[in-house]
């Protein structure tokens, strides 16, 4: 988890700095009279024994008393790619798209998916080569939800809710019921 934490502020510092010189190359902001920062709040490294809290992205301005450089910070957003994290996440997504019958649409959603996957982001079909949580084929049809589609598993929920499952079948109970009598969704 800390090493995908150092990733995300390596590449938030990397896009901040290309900002900041565009900027400054577009003659929008003088890259000698500003200086960039990328800070990680606390909540954003989750300790072992708890469950990470997602921190809402900010930035912020200040002027350096020292040198009077304007100090950007950038927070990042952390998010667990535990199983119990992408399930909830998913009935987050199932509570919008069902208000009133989400819980049901999600008693249908956890069978399939753990038949599936597990819930796994990694997994793989050695034989068709499916993958990920939905068992997408070809799995590179997820690209369509985000370019991090082999790593995250929101971008995998994503993509086999509203890209597969409600195009296709308009509803997992609907995903569910064609698996159980066909053997597959």
């Amino acid at each position: 988890m800390r090493g995908n934490i150092a990733s995300a502020a390596l590449i938030l510092g990397v896009a901040t700095a290309v900002f900041v010189t565009a900027s400054s190359e577009t003659g929008n902001a003088p890259a000698d009279k500003q200086a960039v920062t990328v800070s990680t709040s606390p909540e954003a490294q989750p300790s072992k024994s708890e469950a990470p809290k997602a921190v809402k992205p900010s930035l912020t301005s200040s002027p350096s008393a020292n040198l009077g450089l304007k100090v950007t910070r950038i927070e990042s957003v952390a998010y667990s790619k535990s199983v119990t994290s992408t399930k909830d996440y998913a009935k987050g997504k199932l509570k919008k798209k069902f208000p009133k019958s989400w819980s049901k649409q999600y008693n249908c959603l956890n069978p399939l998916w753990k038949h599936e996957s597990s819930w796994n982001y990694r997994a793989k079909n050695p034989y068709s080569g499916a993958y990920g949580i939905p068992q997408s084929l070809p799995a590179s049809k997820m690209k369509a939800a985000g370019s991090d589609w082999r790593t995250n598993p929101r971008t995998q929920v994503r993509w086999g809710l509203e890209f597969y499952i409600y195009k296709r079948y308009k509803t997992p109970c609907t995903a569910w019921s064609h698996f159980k009598n066909h053997g597959w969704y």
